[in-house]
Parts: C-alpha cells; sequence; structure tokens
C-alpha cells in the first residue's frame, strides 16, 4: 500500500510556454502562505487550524498561563479545555478584545481586556507582539497584557474553587463540529504564537499530541 503524504515546501505554478495563468483557486486545504520572510513563532493560517498540546489537560485550583500572539484578526479562539460535565478554562479574541473565562461547576467568571488608547480603538491586531499573563487562583482570573493589568478582575463563586478537566486542550481554535461553552466566537485564530508556557512549563508544539490542518509550527510569515 503507497504511504499518503502531503508535499512539504512551496509550489509556483507558471505556465510560461502557453502562456496560461493559474487565478485564484476554487478551494484549499490546509495550505499556508510561501515566503522567505518569517520570525520565530507557530503560524495559524487563514484556512483554519488548531493543535492539540495535550489528550488529558487538568487545570485543577491555580494555573498560570503566559503567551505572546501577533493577531491577523479580530475574533478566534486562543486556547481552551472543557470537562465533559461542563468544567472548563478559555481564552478568546472577540471583536477585538481579549476574554479569559472559567467555570468551576457553579457559573463562568471572567475578566476582559478592552485595547482602547486617547487615539480611540485599538485592536490587538496591529502587527505587533502582544505579551499576555493569565491567571486562575481558585474561583478568580486575572489578565495582564503587555505589562497591564486588567482590572476588574473575574470572581466566581468561592463554594468550589477547582476547575475540574481532564480533557483535550486545543490552542488556535476547535475542530469542525466541537464547541466549548467558553468560547462564543466562531471564528478560528489567524496569526502567530509563540513562547507560551503552561504553569511551569514551556510548550513545545513539535511534542503536540495532534497539530490539525493549516499550522506552521515554529516558522511565521511576516507578509
Amino acid at each position: 500500500e503507497l504511504a499518503r503524504t502531503s508535499f512539504d515546501g512551496c509550489l509556483l505554478l507558471e505556465h510560461k510556454e502557453n502562456y496560461i495563468k493559474f487565478g485564484e483557486p476554487d478551494r484549499t486545504y490546509s495550505t499556508q502562505p510561501c515566503t522567505s520572510n518569517s520570525e520565530k513563532g507557530t503560524f495559524f493560517a487563514v484556512d483554519g487550524g488548531y493543535i492539540v498540546q495535550f489528550d488529558e489537560f487538568t487545570v485543577g485550583l491555580d494555573l498560570k498561563i503566559q503567551i505572546e500572539i501577533k493577531p491577523r484578526v479580530t475574533s478566534g479562539t486562543l486556547l481552551s479545555v472543557q470537562s465533559d460535565r461542563g468544567d472548563f478554562l478559555s481564552m478568546e479574541m472577540l471583536d477585538g478584545n481579549l476574554v479569559f473565562s472559567a467555570d468551576n461547576g457553579e457559573g463562568i467568571f471572567s475578566t476582559t481586556y478592552e485595547p482602547n488608547t486617547n487615539q480611540g480603538r485599538k485592536y490587538l491586531c496591529d502587527g505587533e507582539w502582544h505579551s499576555i499573563v493569565a491567571l486562575k487562583a481558585k474561583n478568580v482570573v486575572t489578565l495582564n497584557v503587555d505589562g497591564k493589568e486588567i482590572m476588574p478582575v473575574g470572581i466566581g463563586r468561592g463554594t468550589t474553587i477547582n476547575t475540574d478537566t481532564k480533557n483535550e486542550l486545543y490552542i488556535g481554535g476547535l475542530p469542525d463540529g466541537v464547541t466549548h461553552k467558553g468560547i462564543t466566537t466562531t471564528e478560528q485564530f489567524v496569526g502567530c504564537i509563540k513562547n507560551l508556557v503552561i504553569g511551569s512549563n514551556i510548550v513545545n508544539f513539535n511534542e503536540a499530541f495532534r497539530v490539525a490542518g493549516a499550522v506552521q509550527v515554529n516558522s511565521c510569515p511576516t507578509t
């Protein structure tokens, strides 16, 4: 039986003899733009894709997440894990805002970063890298974006303080047909992610449980 593998590289479609021009494709699947201009990071392309970093991830009582993003969209899933009973932890971009949410079983609590400036609204997809520190401490969630503490913090009921998950941790999107109650956007994240640290562990996407769709690990196009 022949192995089915994908071509890894760039194709230039051109036929000079008969001057055939190839227009925009009718359909693409798991492709990324070809460029020699790149930087450190992992790229999630417009065709859609996601990474399952761990197949059984436990949030527990306390969890610190550090991540740097360079988005090309104003809405998209950054990170999500949800248990069968509904406990969850999620981070998403929503209409230019950044939302960090959790549920320990007694209702959703969240905090939101709204990037406003004196010159008007400044979206996170401004072509720059943005540093995020998200902390879930029992029944409280906090955000720090580019060194700025975001207020107010999100506070849930204090009777249940453990986020009881042992499920797949998705990064950059969700599979078709999969919904998490902590994710309100229907858009996939498009852009670059780097320097992801979960707890005390530096995340290596080369060791991910699964990489699906148009995701380019360890290289981000700058154009």
